[in-house]
């Protein structure tokens, strides 16, 4: 999160929580307060918590994002150009996928290289 970023609006607490599933910890963890605080911000806007068991966007959906959005720069992107052109958050594509960088990594393989896999030409004289 920037210096410049408040996270105590409805906008934010609602992407995060329901946009990136983050969980309350995770949220107070990212902006370095109690859950109750963002609890607290949370009923001050009226935002409604999940129902038990609400795992958050599937990985699929993070993953069609970001290739859509690599095919869209023509490389894999940054934080900051999937904060800005992705559906999801950097942060979402790194908890479904491992790392960022890693997030990236497959999403570049998908939308370039037809999902990473590898084929096998065969070499003159190996037939």
């Amino acid at each position: 999160m920037t210096d410049d970023e408040d996270w105590r609006t409805e906008q934010w607490l609602e992407d995060r929580y329901w946009g990136d599933g983050m969980t309350l910890q995770e949220m107070a963890d990212e902006v370095g307060c109690s859950i109750s605080t963002v609890t607290r911000w949370m009923d001050h806007y009226g935002i409604e918590r999940r129902p038990p068991g609400y795992k958050g966007a599937p990985a699929d959906d993070v993953l069609d994002d970001l290739v859509r959005v690599s095919r869209e720069l023509g490389n894999a992107p940054t934080r900051a150009e999937y904060r800005d052109l992705g559906n999801h958050t950097p942060q979402t594509a790194a908890r479904k996928f491992g790392t960022w960088a890693e997030a990236r990594t497959i999403a570049n393989a998908e939308a370039f290289y037809g999902g990473g896999r590898l084929v096998e030409t065969p070499v003159a004289g190996d037939r």
